[in-house]
């Protein structure tokens, strides 16, 4: 919250004031999305995994992590485009479920991605 102070001194023609006003500034929504590279994927490839963070406020900045299996992987940047990749070697026959979450920021709140299966 911030407090903006407005002060009139006045004059012959207008009476001295003074008007507080606080205002909130609230963090910014964000959205996380996640999509694969290739879903099935041939066993033995590479899959990569893409968050996209979006906001009406900006490009956010910050980390995102992945969740593959239910292990979270190591922070991953934001670039200057709100994009973050993660690659694997495809899964083995099973199919794995894949969730990216993004960390927020001063300016931005966390958000997460919907779950995929990974095939």
């Amino acid at each position: 919250t911030v407090v903006v102070k407005g002060t009139q001194l006045g004059d012959a023609t207008y009476a001295a004031t003074t008007l507080s006003r606080s205002i909130t500034v609230s963090k910014a929504t964000t959205v996380t999305t996640l999509v694969s590279s290739a879903n099935p994927s041939v066993i033995g490839s590479t899959v990569t995994f893409t968050a996209k963070v979006t906001s009406t406020a900006g490009i956010p900045t910050g980390t995102v992590t992945f969740t593959v299996g239910g292990v979270v992987s190591a922070p991953v940047a934001v670039d200057a485009f709100g994009f973050a990749t993660f690659d694997i070697a495809s899964p083995a026959p099973l199919s794995t479920t894949v969730k990216t979450t993004y960390s927020g920021s001063v300016n931005f709140n966390t958000s997460s991605s919907a779950t995929i299966t990974q095939k």
